[in-house]
């Protein structure tokens, strides 16, 4: 909840005394909400970051009061306070604008420089903005990029970029190479931003628990009413009347059955005016349930969410960076139907969590939202549980003494509803039975291959190191995180985290190999020494006969940056292959996979490190009692002390102050 109070003049002496950590700039009001993601990233970030970080920001008077003008206003967030100062008066939401929104705020900006106060970086949310104050302001700066990379300026887009493709590229390309952190929403255009400036990292977008949480008492919608909701700005990008067109193919199947449906579109834009005549050239019966809201502040939206059957989203591919209100939405639990490109962090598991819809058919997406309405709302908000503010803003957020490319003080933590986290990603809670019944529903509706992490103290260690991005990325990448490590196990289970059980890649490999007669899994073994592969698939084969399992070399010493050959490739491709386990060592195996995962065979790969060793007999496991009581380390370190001497008694000490700071606080609450 936010607090307000307006300062004047006196919050202006204020202001300029004080030394910032952050200056944004950016077209917001801090008085008034506007509807979209970027408004909505901002608030987050003043919410949920660190308190050492104090905020100052410079934005827009969005209902007309020319008093507010240069001067600022105190402001709090979540218990932290941030200095306001509105430049210019104008409304964010509204797109009918002759000049552009950014150059208004920039003027306003360099007109009343002189009132703003020294900061330590200047953080921005637009290109334009970005490269306009540049001259003007002599700071350490981050640059935040919401859109794919060609969203703002595509044929689609709403901006007026969209007629200067080329000068946005350039302009954003020259910031990029000009700011010192960079953060990207877009995985895809993460990849390309990375060969501007390594100093680049990539975040999903999160929800804000305090307002988008499901409703326990309603966890189940099967009934005879259908309400989907529709949430974003009434703009050609976002595509709102093939909502209305998708509603009206589902109404008219659902005729004489019993059943109703209503929709409700909450937002605003230049589109509201066309969507209302189209409206009303429906049937009557049509359209006395579409129910045009207008734009709406987050606690209504978020209660519309909670109340809705399906969550329904028609963006054009291109646009979408990380489309919050996707996150929103999941996280109260309501099944989302997507089109393609809308999804772009993957969060809609095909009949699991929602469907997405490949064309652009309107009976095609009616016919998922009937199909959505009787999925699980329970599965819906866990497919995004790691997705809340606390655990994803620490990222990138930092405080005053930390380093940009350092990650948050507590790597591992546990979540208000009992998950553990680690480096801000749910680690699976359940036993390998569990885990492989998942695995047999991903692949039943799999739409695209998934990378399983089995994470360690080892990589743990890893992700608090300096020049140690490829594991943050790794991480970040990961579909599910395992726990192979007795020690993360009781870590976790003196924080409070529930249901965790130790899953190492060998135990995976070994299990899996066992269920694949009876499950009809191809499982291949992708890695090792030469040979080993081989060995490992034949032993596993004999250990359980009809099983399918086939062992396949990788190129000795493989570069995490290698692209896959073409021979390997297609036989890949023969195998058909369920489940990859690539044994190559963290993270040189996980990171092959991302740089290969659009090339290789759909399936789930697993990082298994030694399991291919193991599993072909050419190293021992310790035995049982020896692994239950935490001391398998020791056992590999007999059998290994020059290769695994250094990491084990020097390296991984310091897991020791992790998990002293984990267990200082470690609930996110």
């Amino acid at each position: 909840m936010i607090m307000s109070r307006a300062s004047g003049h006196h919050g202006t002496e204020r202001a300029q005394k004080t030394r910032f950590t952050r200056l944004v700039i950016h077209q917001i009001d801090l008085r008034n909400p506007a509807p979209g993601g970027i408004d909505t990233c901002i608030r987050g970030l003043l919410s949920y970051s660190d308190s050492a970080v104090n905020f100052a920001v410079v934005g827009v008077d969005a209902r007309g009061d020319k008093e507010r003008l240069g001067k600022w206003e105190s402001y709090q967030f979540n218990g932290n306070t941030v200095m306001f100062m509105p430049v210019v008066s104008l409304d964010p939401a509204d797109q009918r604008r002759r000049v552009p929104h950014s150059l208004r705020l920039i003027l306003g900006t360099i007109r009343n420089r002189r009132y703003i106060p020294k900061s330590n970086w200047i953080q921005t949310h637009r290109a334009d903005t970005a490269f306009a104050t540049l001259p003007f302001f002599r700071r350490r700066r981050s640059y935040f990029i919401h859109t794919q990379e060609a969203g703002i300026s595509s044929s689609d887009s709403d901006s007026l970029w969209r007629r200067a493709a080329k000068a946005h590229r350039n302009f954003e390309r020259f910031v990029i190479s000009r700011s010192q952190q960079i953060v990207v929403f877009n995985p895809d255009y993460q990849r390309t931003v990375e060969k501007w400036n390594p100093s680049t990292t990539g975040s999903p977008t999160w929800f804000d628990p305090q307002v988008f949480y499901s409703n326990d008492s309603t966890k189940e919608r099967k009934g005879a009413s259908i309400k989907v909701v529709w949430v974003g700005r009434l703009e050609r990008p976002k595509d709102p009347a093939l909502a209305v067109e998708s509603f009206k193919h589902v109404a008219s199947n659902l005729k004489g059955t019993g059943r109703t449906i209503e929709l409700r579109i909450i937002g605003d834009g230049t589109q509201r005016k066309r969507l209302e005549d189209r409206v009303n050239e429906l049937p009557a019966d049509i359209q006395s349930r579409i129910h045009l809201t207008g734009r709406l502040d987050p606690l209504e939206v978020a209660s519309h969410l909670r109340d809705a059957t399906v969550f329904l989203m028609t963006s054009h591919p291109g646009y979408e960076g990380y489309p919050r209100v996707l996150v929103e939405a999941m996280a109260c639990g309501t099944p989302a139907v997507v089109t393609t490109g809308s999804d772009t962090g993957s969060l809609v598991e095909q009949g699991v969590s929602g469907y997405e819809v490949t064309e652009r058919d309107a009976a095609g997406i009616g016919r998922a939202i009937i199909s959505a309405a009787n999925l699980d709302r329970s599965a819906v908000k866990e497919r995004v549980s790691h997705l809340s503010a606390e655990s994803v803003i620490g990222k990138f957020i930092y405080n005053e003494t930390a380093k940009v490319d350092g990650l948050p003080k507590k790597t591992i933590a546990r979540t208000r509803n009992g998950y553990l986290t680690i480096a801000g990603r749910s680690v699976f809670c359940g036993n390998i039975c569990q885990l492989l019944d998942q695995f047999d529903h991903t692949l039943s509706s799999m739409q695209k291959s998934q990378l399983i992490v089995t994470a360690n103290v080892d990589q743990v260690v890893r992700l608090e190191l300096p020049n140690h991005d490829e594991a943050r990325r790794v991480f970040e990448a990961a579909a599910k995180i395992t726990i192979d490590g007795k020690p993360l196990v009781w870590l976790g289970s003196m924080m409070g985290a529930r249901d965790l059980s130790r899953i190492t890649g060998a135990d995976l490999l070994s299990e899996c190999a066992k269920q694949s007669k009876v499950r009809q899994w191809n499982i291949v073994v992708l890695g090792g020494q030469e040979g080993a592969a081989e060995r490992a698939a034949l032993r596993l084969s004999n250990e359980h006969p009809g099983a399918s399992v086939v062992g396949v070399d990788l190129p000795q010493n493989i570069s995490e940056e290698e692209q896959a050959s073409s021979e390997l490739l297609n036989r890949l491709k023969a195998l058909r292959p369920a489940i990859v386990f690539i044994c190559a060592g963290f993270p040189k195996q996980e990171v092959w996979y991302l740089k290969n995962m659009d090339r290789l065979p759909r399936a789930i790969y697993v990082g298994a490190g030694a399991a291919v060793d193991f599993a072909a007999g050419e190293r021992r496991r310790a035995p049982v009692i020896i692994q239950n009581v935490g001391l398998e380390w020791m056992y590999r370190l007999a059998q290994e002390p020059r290769r695994l001497g250094k990491r084990y008694l020097v390296d991984d000490l310091r897991f020791a102050p992790i998990a002293v700071r984990s267990l200082v606080g470690g609930v996110r609450k």
